[in-house]
């Protein structure tokens, strides 16, 4: 279930065809009335019909929001980017996305509520009103991962000399899949790039290496014009 506005389109009902003009006034008269009172029959009936789709979604969303905030103790400021509820198909796509997916989560059950935050993610299991999950999305966590290793790059580079100290640029970099296309592209560069190794590019320096993220080493440097894709 998504947690947004629910929208409610204005329906008109068809238009009847106009009498002759050889009906009596008081002909003309009953067939107005009748007219108006079934128009005010399906215009009576399309309010309840809306009234009745929206105002259960949209309570159970806000009762949702209510609830996770006095469990998880969130702050009643902080509004919800999205609500979504979890059913088995999307539990096995989300465990087989990746490890970090898989780990988040690891605990959730079909009925499961998770509630995005800007800063946060919550799973809410509603029947036992307890928070299964209380903290960063895997995107966050995938972003903030990133980031480290960048930084560990730029920290290695630093110490072999071969970025200046104060320097501060943040590399592009992009994680090696496919060694043997890279060794045929460039032999004598790439002879000893391995599966899951970075090849990592600082714009400004003009400046390409590869990294081992394994034992945080650099073996390979040179210089380079082209931009490649961010990690």
């Amino acid at each position: 279930m998504n947690y947004q506005p629910y929208s409610q389109n204005t329906l008109n009902p068809q238009q009847l065809g106009s009498t002759k003009k050889e009906t009596s006034r008081k002909s003309l008269s009953t067939t107005k009335l009748v007219v108006g009172v079934i128009i005010g029959l399906q215009m009576l009936m399309i309010g309840l019909l809306a009234y009745a789709l929206y105002v259960p979604k949209s309570t159970l969303g806000d009762q949702i929001v209510n609830e996770v905030q006095k469990v998880a103790g969130v702050s009643e400021s902080l509004i919800p980017l999205d609500i979504i509820q979890l059913d088995d198909n999307i539990i096995s796509d989300l465990r087989n996305g990746n490890e970090i997916q898989e780990q988040v989560y690891k605990d959730v059950q079909p009925g499961d509520y998770v509630v995005i935050y800007e800063d946060r993610m919550i799973i809410y299991r509603r029947d036992g009103k307890e928070v299964i999950y209380n903290g960063k999305s895997p995107s966050q966590i995938a972003q903030e991962g990133q980031l480290d290793v960048l930084n560990k790059v730029l920290a290695r580079a630093k110490a072999d000399g071969l970025i200046e100290e104060g320097n501060e640029e943040v590399p592009q970099a992009s994680v090696v899949e496919n060694p043997q296309e890279l060794i045929s592209e460039d032999p004598d560069f790439y002879n000893r790039v391995q599966q899951g190794d970075l090849v990592v590019l600082f714009p400004e320096h003009k400046l390409i290496l590869l990294y081992n993220p394994n034992n945080d080493s650099i073996y390979n440097s040179g210089s380079v014009s082209t931009v490649i894709n961010n990690l």
